[in-house]
């Protein structure tokens, strides 16, 4: 299961650089994602394995406003 979960979020950022470019900022946890944020001018994308807190980690990081944060 960890492999695939590994594939999949491979190709989550694989899509994601393709679509917005091979310069996005992609990141494998939210907190690195977060950070980047600030000063950010544009997108910052949070790829994340599904466990059990990722669901609460995404609404905190969401409930913290950053306009650029994607995930």
């Amino acid at each position: 299961a960890v492999h695939l979960s590994t594939m999949g979020m491979d190709q989550a950022t694989a899509l994601l650089r393709q679509v917005c470019g091979k310069d996005v900022k992609v990141f494998n946890t939210l907190n690195a994602a977060t950070a980047a944020c600030e000063g950010a001018t544009g997108k910052v994308w949070a790829v994340l394995p599904l466990s059990k807190s990722t669901l609460l980690e995404v609404h905190t990081a969401l409930a913290q406003g950053s306009g650029q944060l994607g995930v």
